[in-house]
């Protein structure tokens, strides 16, 4: 009756697993104009989220001047999931969720490997910054504060039950930005964890700053292997989006291991310290953002990536490769 909406009588039922592509052909304004653009569209049987299907992938909490806090959601699984079970919300100091935010009342469907941008006026982000997906974005009527020192970010279904938390500071950022408003702390990786502080990063300069519903600037997902890999060998960490970050991955068939991971320079003077005594999962990926423990800028040059790995057995693995931290001259 108020015309924003047809019902669709098919020949056999929808199957759940199955995702749809609906085309429409010669429907016409009112003016008599045809449909040129945006006449298909794709839906499925919505299924539950579990934890970590969707996970939060990108979040703007210091906005340009005028700007839009946002946050960046992904889905990561197989499923097609109806985002009016999704509520973003934060968290106080004693764990209580607060500021509870239904994402789409109305329903709103995200496919597997698909990005949607949350926030209070989609229409802003678009003025500052450019993205090829323009449909996914929801406009909210409330979003959580996102404080720029430190914030909680969290995602829930109906029952309260967890979907993704990050608890991000402003720390994070690339040390070396004279300014980091409009820029954007983008997750290297998805399947990574969320609270892991060195699988995030500054978005790239040459992205403006942030990626809004599209693949980030700064993700990889190194290389699969035995043993240990990097990725990749020469790196140049200055925030451009070309190999910013060093991915070390690690495959072991000895569960439970302990690891240590630390990078010297040339001269064996020790240089950052990325893992100390951590309980390893059987593989896995730490980064590298060129960033030294005194909190600055690795110098050009070859460095020497020593991993070492226990057991409490006593059985002990060590590794040694090399990288090299290169830049502009």
């Amino acid at each position: 009756p108020d015309y924003t909406s047809v019902i669709l009588t098919l020949s056999s039922p929808i199957a759940a697993g199955t995702i749809y592509t609906l085309t429409v052909n010669g429907a016409k304004d009112c003016a008599g104009n045809p449909i040129t653009s945006g006449n298909t569209t794709q839906f499925a049987i919505a299924q539950p989220a579990a934890a970590n299907d969707i996970v939060i992938n990108e979040v703007m909490f210091d906005a340009k001047d005028n700007g839009m806090e946002w946050i960046e959601i992904y889905n990561r699984s197989d499923k097609v999931i109806d985002l009016k079970e999704i509520y973003f919300c934060s968290q106080d100091n004693s764990g209580n969720l607060i500021d509870i935010n239904q994402v789409a009342p109305g329903g709103y469907l995200i496919l597997p490997q698909k990005y949607f941008v949350l926030s209070k006026d989609a229409s802003v982000i678009k003025t500052q910054y450019s993205t090829p997906n323009a449909e996914a974005f929801i406009d909210m009527n409330s979003i959580p504060s996102l404080n720029n020192d430190s914030d909680f970010v969290v995602l829930v279904n109906t029952s309260q039950m967890l979907i993704d938390k990050l608890h991000y500071y402003s720390s994070w950022h690339l040390p070396l930005l004279a300014d980091t408003k409009g820029i954007s702390l983008e997750r290297i990786n998805y399947d990574n964890p969320a609270q892991d502080e060195n699988n995030w990063h500054s978005a790239a300069e040459s992205v403006r700053g942030a990626t809004p519903a599209y693949k980030n600037s700064q993700y990889t997902i190194g290389e699969d292997g035995t043993e240990i890999t990097i990725a990749p060998e020469v790196f140049s960490p200055d925030n451009d989006g070309y190999n910013d970050v060093l991915s070390i991955g690690y495959t072991f068939d000895t569960p439970g291991m302990v690891g240590n991971l630390n990078i010297y320079d040339s001269r064996g003077r020790l240089t950052k310290t990325l893992v100390r005594n951590e309980l390893l999962a059987a593989s896995g990926t730490f980064f590298w953002d060129g960033i030294t423990d005194e909190k600055e800028k690795a110098l050009i040059g070859i460095y020497i990536i020593y991993f070492e790995a226990f057991d409490t057995k006593g059985k002990v693995k060590k590794y040694k490769k090399t990288c090299v931290v290169a830049g502009k001259l």
